[in-house]
């Protein structure tokens, strides 16, 4: 049973008339009998009684065309909405980027080039936290997204692009004594109190933050595990506790946290992410313009 049959069906039971049906289709009158006779033999019940002057469905027939009759026109929608579809994803270019990190260095530039090459792409940038752009990526909903380096996908299915190495910091409370300090080392916050993102959000960010306070010689104490940035930064400007970030995020100008340098664990790299199976037209032009981005800095 095709498609096609099933239109034909339709056809010759809306115009009770194998002449006028075949006119309406544009298929010769032989062999539109001939596909008619093929599915009453497939279906094994008659769809049609036949008179002198025309045909009537059969009571199975009529019960057939109730089920049937709107299915060419729902069939048309849904390729021509599909058509639509990949016609505007071949001028969209999506990207994902981590809540709360300036990205006017690190990416806006290329964005801007792009833009200025290919004026009639529409560029969709949408912030959001580590395990809705993880999801993003592998659904479709993102071409790309820039992301911490260790919360980045399996290498096997995806490609990678550094573009920015911030420095470690801590975030502290304004009031505290540690908001005073220059710079810090590690190891001088094993007795302070933590706040940390939680594991089912980036669970190789919480993996990496525990490696550094195991070579720093403690366990943390963890007080809060909020399941955002925004969250965190929540937690610090309430005093409940201190967090390692980095000097890329972005603090309101009145907020109440302070970043203090941390002198003694490796830089936090961000990176670009994209799947190798990903097949959108506008993310391979934009690739390029943000490799030279990337090497210009």
């Amino acid at each position: 049973m095709t498609i096609e049959k099933i239109r034909y069906f339709i056809e010759v039971a809306r115009s009770s008339s194998i002449t006028q049906a075949a006119k309406n289709l544009y298929v010769s009158q032989p062999n539109l009998s001939k596909q008619l006779a093929q599915m009453e033999a497939e279906c094994g019940f008659p769809l049609f009684s036949r008179t002198k002057h025309r045909l009537e469905l059969t009571e199975a027939g009529a019960e057939l065309y109730e089920q049937l009759q709107n299915i060419p026109e729902t069939v048309d929608a849904a390729f021509a909405h599909a058509k639509e579809v990949s016609e505007r994803s071949a001028r969209h270019l999506s990207v994902g980027v981590m809540e709360l990190q300036e990205m006017s260095e690190m990416l806006m530039p290329a964005i801007t080039e792009f833009s200025r090459q290919h004026p009639g792409v529409d560029v969709n940038l949408e912030r959001n936290g580590f395990s809705k752009l993880r999801a993003g990526l592998d659904n479709g909903v993102y071409d790309m997204i820039v992301t911490m380096a260790f919360d980045a996908q399996d290498p096997q299915d995806y490609e990678k692009l550094v573009l920015s190495e911030p420095l470690p910091m801590i975030a502290v409370h304004k009031d505290t004594p540690l908001a005073k300090r220059k710079s810090i080392s590690f190891k001088e916050l094993k007795n302070e109190s933590f706040v940390l993102i939680a594991s089912r959000e980036t669970p190789q960010g919480e993996r990496q933050f525990m490696n550094e306070c195991a070579n720093a010689g403690f366990c943390p104490k963890l007080v809060r595990r909020p399941s955002s940035l925004e969250s965190l930064l929540l937690c610090v400007e309430a005093g409940i506790g201190i967090a390692l970030l980095d000097n890329n995020i972005r603090l309101d100008p009145i907020t109440p946290v302070r970043l203090v340098p941390v002198n003694d664990i490796p830089s936090i790299c961000f990176t670009a992410v994209w799947s190798k199976k990903c097949c959108s037209p506008m993310l391979a032009e934009f690739l390029p313009i943000l490799r030279a981005s990337a090497q210009g800095k």
